[in-house]
């Protein structure tokens, strides 16, 4: 059985709720205010931002045949003999290469010898210059290291070559229009509740203090 001491607690808990929820109500238009303040100031830095575009591309990385004595070894080793490999690990060219190039390198990780070139942007021409300059060297450096295997007897299966073309968004990538709206529209909503309660609570200090006097 409830005491009658829990009763009155809880019946104060649900006083309290309503107060504060009522408390809220009186100060809906504080909260709007906010909330469409935090929206205005999203608009506008959306206003102000240029829009981001982005171009990119898929490059196969040369593959060669593999030296009949590594497959040799490996086999020994009891591990699978590959007769083609990458000229270069693609994780290594893309770390080697993106210090110097003006568009970003990526392995593609579910493919293997396969790299994804991407440059963002406002100049859609210039992004797809980059992705094809930055083609440019992945395809020196893969030329010098053949040249050096070459007197090995390293055999070239298939050039580092781009795989279909270089292709640019139609929408902007950056900013996320939407979510910046969204998130700005939370911020407001929460920054709006918090000013909220910070007013009541001073009103009712001040009331208190009336009462007092």
């Amino acid at each position: 059985m409830m005491k009658q001491e829990d009763k009155y607690n809880s019946y104060e808990d649900e006083i309290d709720l309503f107060e504060f929820w009522d408390g809220l109500v009186q100060e809906k238009v504080t909260i709007l205010i906010t909330i469409i303040a935090s929206l205005l100031m999203a608009l506008i830095f959306l206003l102000l931002s240029d829009d981001v575009y982005e171009a990119s591309a898929k490059v196969q990385v040369q593959q060669v045949q593999q030296v009949q004595q590594v497959q040799q070894v490996q086999l020994q080793k009891g591990e699978e003999a590959k007769p083609y490999v990458s000229i270069e690990p693609a994780s290594k060219t893309a770390e080697l290469l993106s210090g110097i190039s003006k568009a970003n390198l990526n392995e593609v990780k579910k493919v293997d010898g396969v790299l994804i070139v991407t440059s963002q942007g406002i100049n859609k021409t210039q992004l797809v210059k980059n992705v094809e300059n930055t083609i440019g060297l992945i395809k020196e450096r893969h030329a010098k290291i053949f040249t050096a295997l070459s007197s090995s007897g390293v055999k070239s299966v298939l050039p580092t070559e781009m795989i279909g073309n270089v292709t640019v968004t139609d929408q902007p990538v950056k900013p996320k229009k939407a979510l910046i709206l969204a998130v700005a529209g939370v911020l407001g909503l929460m920054l709006g509740v918090f000013i909220a309660l910070i007013r009541r609570a001073v009103k009712n200090r001040h009331q208190k203090e009336l009462v007092k006097a």
